[in-house]
């Protein structure tokens, strides 16, 4: 027993992915019901079953998970799988606490213990939606930019340029993100400790160098994607093809008919606002993106049908309200946040929508499993564990959007040697909420689920700076030990 447990301690990474490897097998064999959600499920069945290419959705999601429910016949089977990625996940998250940021093994390992049982992590795992491999690929897009600031290596920062651009593949939420978090990393080196024997210029040359791969690398890969998306949908250039219309549905509560950029728009614009339509249940901003009686829909009618001079033109009438109305639009940000702070029984009904509780019966998404998948996939799947967890964890959720904060905390009170990569993760933290609340159509809590990994990461950071400060006892008021050296 002694000589297990002593094994273990060697070898925490290892032995903690197999902790949570144990812990997702379990949760399977509690719960395997697969869920789908609105269109975005169907949208990556299509491409799974079919090989439909979607414009304006992942479609490597589509092919990752082809062999996993394509060839078995059954969605069942895509639950392990990404159950699996989820305690990849939480190995990743470990290495990262343990080898990198130096965290005791008792604080890391509840740390990991704490993201597996995450409610966003384990509601995810069972949807056929991108966000559990996403989230790996977080994980990995964080360990190889901890793996660069602790041995610096142009090479690693060309792979880590490449991960970026796979999570842009899965998520388009993850661009601005992989378009600065490589550039940013040789700029954080140039922040840490200087190495034994390495003279000052020589650093900056090293950093010039990394910089310069840095920019090189996203640039080549952002560039080859968007080329790649060209050429598979015919069209310019683009990480996908309907950023205009999901712009100016995030920003509809800021546009008048003098920011269109087209007759036909400014005119629907002026009619919509004469005549505002039934929303019914559904949120405006989602109304105008998804409806055929909302604007994006109209405008697409109005244009003879041209989708591409519809994203068109609605792309350029929200730039147009951004640089008319700056404030507004930060305004909306301001209210994206405020709304994830719903209390209760709004917050019960955001958990329910998120949980695909509301999904027609006679969608084209059913038909289209029914017949692939036969009548029990789908089913409605009722109140599955998974469910009742993630409706349980609802009122947790809103911390998520003060990550950023979090990590800001932890940055400024973190040992020296470890503050760039602390640093980082509240810049990827900040930059994905940033994101999330200025460009998204709703205030979904599943948009948060990018946030609970570097959560984790920072709470354990503070948790091990404050053993670490017990440890050494209270030091005389005004000492250099008391005060955080930035």
């Amino acid at each position: 027993m002694r000589a297990g447990i002593a094994l273990a301690r060697r070898h925490a990474v290892i032995a903690m992915t197999f902790v949570a490897i144990a812990i997702k097998l379990a949760q399977v064999a509690v719960d395997s019901t697969p869920l789908l959600f609105w269109g975005d499920s169907w949208t990556h069945l299509r491409t799974a079953v079919e090989g439909h290419l979607p414009d304006e959705r992942s479609w490597t999601y589509g092919l990752l998970i082809r062999p996993f429910v394509v060839w078995t016949g059954s969605l069942p089977w895509l639950v392990p799988v990404q159950a699996l990625a989820g305690a990849a996940t939480c190995g990743l998250l470990m290495r990262v606490l343990v080898v990198d940021l130096a965290i005791g093994g008792a604080v890391a390992a509840a740390a990991v213990l704490g993201f597996a049982f995450e409610p966003l992590q384990v509601l995810q795992e069972r949807f056929v939606l991108t966000e559990s491999f996403a989230g790996l690929g977080l994980a990995l897009y964080v360990a190889l930019a901890f793996l660069y600031l602790r041995r610096p290596r142009p090479g690693t920062l060309a792979l880590h340029a490449l991960t970026g651009i796979a999570l842009v593949s899965l998520r388009t939420v993850y661009a601005p993100i992989a378009l600065v978090g490589t550039v940013a990393l040789p700029l954080l080196y140039a922040l840490g400790n200087q190495a034994v024997g390495e003279s000052r210029p020589r650093r900056l040359r090293a950093v010039a160098l990394h910089a310069a791969v840095a920019i090189l690398a996203t640039g080549l890969a952002h560039l080859s994607y968007q080329h790649l998306m060209g050429r598979l949908f015919n069209r310019p250039p683009a990480y996908q093809y309907a950023d205009g219309l999901f712009l100016v549905s995030a920003w509809w509560q800021v546009l008048v008919p003098e920011d269109a950029s087209d007759p036909a728009a400014k005119a629907l614009l002026e009619r919509l606002a004469a005549s505002p339509p039934e929303l019914g249940t559904m949120p405006e901003r989602e109304f105008h993106r998804w409806r055929p009686k909302g604007f994006c829909a109209q405008l697409e009618e109005a244009l003879g049908g041209d989708a591409a001079r519809a994203n068109g033109v609605a792309k350029e009438t929200a730039l147009r309200a951004l640089r008319r109305y700056p404030a507004g639009v930060l305004g909306v940000a301001w209210r994206n946040t405020l709304a994830y702070w719903e209390r209760d029984p709004a917050r019960i009904v955001r958990t329910h929508v998120e949980q695909g509780a509301y999904n027609p019966p006679d969608s084209p998404m059913v038909t289209f499993v029914r017949e692939h998948f036969g009548a029990a996939s789908a089913a409605p799947p009722g109140e599955t564990p998974a469910r009742r967890w993630h409706t349980a964890g609802r009122h947790g959720y809103p911390l998520l959007t003060l990550t950023p904060l979090v990590c800001a905390a932890a940055a400024l009170f973190c040992r020296r040697e470890i503050r760039p990569m602390v640093l980082f993760l509240a810049l990827v933290s900040s930059g994905l909420l940033a994101t999330t609340v200025l460009l998204g159509i709703a205030s979904a809590f599943r948009f948060l689920h990018p946030m609970v990994f570097p959560m984790a990461a920072a709470l354990a950071v503070l948790a091990d700076a404050a053993l670490r400060g017990r440890a050494r006892g209270t030091a005389p008021p005004g000492s250099p030990s008391n005060r955080p050296s930035l």
